[in-house]
């Protein structure tokens, strides 16, 4: 388990930042969404997002293919491009099992979607649990723990002036490794979720 201090949050994602392309909840324009973090810029974790994170899984546009056309023969090819490093800060457990049931239709069922499968390699998800969720939340009508994110990369629980961590996969315990300067070892529990 590791602990982030608050105050530390800025460094934390600037060395994700220096690694990835980092995505938190922003205020935008009036709307708490997931936008692409920049120094300076403050991430709001303590509301959930009026917009789900899905635009960064399926973005408005994207290129497909291309084509070239000589004379009377057109070719045509498929175009995969590389997204590179991404990670997902503060992504909510509800939120969390809707990536889960994405990965079911679009990288199983004997179809996988090259397009979607190369962002999902690419990407770490850093779950925030809720210790309160909202009464409109849908947590216990999906059994989903508020407090918990299996299918996260790394679990992140709010304990104040602090975040606790833990990896919960390979690619969450690699991350936690490459951003060890701004943590510290612990061994507080996660705090516990509330329906």
């Amino acid at each position: 388990m590791k602990k982030l201090q608050k105050k530390d949050l800025p460094r934390f994602l600037e060395v994700l930042k220096n690694q990835a392309t980092v995505y938190v909840p922003l205020d935008k324009d009036g709307l708490t969404r997931f936008a692409v973090w920049e120094e300076g810029m403050e991430p709001v974790l303590d509301k959930n997002t009026v917009i789900p994170p899905k635009e960064i899984f399926f973005p408005q546009t994207e290129e497909l293919y291309g084509y070239e056309s000589k004379k009377l023969q057109t070719t045509v090819q498929e175009i995969i491009t590389a997204v590179g490093p991404t990670v997902v800060v503060g992504i909510r457990p509800c939120d969390v099992k809707a990536v889960e049931l994405m990965d079911d239709v679009f990288l199983t069922k004997g179809f996988e979607d090259a397009y979607y499968n190369k962002r999902r390699e690419e990407m770490v998800l850093i779950a925030l649990g809720c210790i309160q969720p909202e009464p409109t939340c849908f947590c216990s009508s999906w059994g989903i723990d508020p407090g918990r994110a299996p299918g996260a990369d790394i679990i992140m629980g709010d304990m104040g002036d602090a975040f606790l961590l833990l990896a919960q996969s390979e690619k969450g315990e690699k991350l936690l490794q490459e951003t060890q300067e701004v943590l510290e070892d612990t061994s507080q529990e996660l705090p516990e979720g509330k329906d």
